[in-house]
């Protein structure tokens, strides 16, 4: 029942106004069943059938592990000394309870079969780029972790959520907002976290992941829109919520401005840990302010100009979204690609 209603969202998808075709070639088919890896939830899955010592090293063996320690390692996630084994050891302890591992296998087992899903999503990520995502990346279906990340070439959504068990159509939506990251990584890399010293540099990591996610967030709204799952998600009840978006946007750049206008000196660790806890935090501003941002720039200037915003940088995105909601008189005044 569960994968009808997945299989169903995107039949409606792209039968009902979407720019990609209706048709999925065999190509595109290929290229997605080259990009999903299972291999980490799945070997999770057969530790919890059979805890030894083998199945858990397969488990942090795979590329998948190796994947989520890059991530934590640019992010701080994770510290310097956490390594393949102590990380897989933190995913996998106390978590394997009976319910929990029949549903995941069951949804890993939906996912599996479901390939024209995984080729629509892929497609519908494209959409929002400025060209294809890089052939050898790859998406893994993890046991643990965040509920989604994205380093790299290589995104990985964690179906063992408890998110996904009450909604596992959510999986989808996950993949595109995760795969969209490494389209847009692929022009702009994320930047070391540990790195970021100055207040010149706390301010770019501000515009870099508002851009970043508020992008990201945007690419899956159509998807949402079409399927009805707009309210399956709190970004998305936010976004389309006049007040609460003018809210949270008068509350976003109430700190961008605080942060723009910083003196360049010297920063803390923890300067850096509250402006991520104000923009990721309860209110999620970066991502529900940075969604909007991407959904005016996208209505306004139409999808080839949002596509060379996503290939320019957050510079011009944030320069381009100041101009329109300054000059409503000009339909889109796109600024000089910067560079960034």
């Amino acid at each position: 029942m569960r994968i009808m209603s997945i299989t169903l969202f995107f039949g409606i998808l792209y039968g009902c106004g979407s720019t990609s075709p209706l048709l999925i070639s065999d190509e595109t088919k290929v290229r997605s069943d080259q990009r999903f890896n299972f291999d980490h939830v799945r070997k999770s899955l057969l530790y919890f059938s059979n805890p030894t010592e083998s199945n858990f090293r397969k488990v942090a063996d795979t590329d998948a592990t190796i994947h989520l320690l890059r991530h934590g390692g640019i992010t701080g996630r994770l510290t310097p000394k956490t390594t393949a084994m102590s990380l897989t050891r933190e995913l996998l302890e106390d978590s394997g309870k009976d319910d929990l591992v029949e549903a995941v296998t069951q949804l890993v087992e939906n996912l599996r079969r479901d390939k024209a899903s995984a080729a629509r999503c892929v497609r519908e990520t494209e959409a929002y780029l400025p060209e294809s995502l890089p052939s050898d990346g790859k998406l893994f279906f993890t046991w643990g972790f965040d509920i989604g990340v994205a380093s790299g070439k290589d995104a990985s959504v964690n179906v063992a959520h408890k998110k996904f068990q009450s909604n596992p159509e959510e999986v989808w939506f996950y993949c595109i907002h995760e795969l969209h990251h490494t389209g847009v990584m692929h022009h702009h890399p994320m930047p070391m976290l540990s790195d970021v010293k100055t207040t010149t540099e706390l301010f770019a990591v501000l515009q870099y992941l508002t851009f970043l996610e508020g992008t990201a967030v945007y690419a899956a709204y159509d998807a949402r829109k079409v399927s009805g799952a707009l309210d399956k998600d709190s970004d998305y009840v936010a976004l389309t919520d006049a007040d609460t978006i003018a809210r949270l946007e008068k509350e976003y750049f109430k700190h961008y401005r605080s942060v723009r206008s910083t003196p360049t000196r010297h920063i803390e660790h923890k300067d850096l840990i509250d402006l991520i806890g104000k923009m990721s935090g309860e209110v999620r501003l970066w991502y529900r302010v940075g969604g909007k941002m991407a959904m005016t720039i996208d209505q306004r200037c139409g999808r080839d100009i949002f596509r060379k915003v996503i290939r320019a940088g957050k510079d011009t995105f944030f320069q381009l979204y100041e101009a329109l909601i300054n000059n409503t008189h000009q339909n889109c005044p796109f600024p000089r690609e910067s560079g960034d």
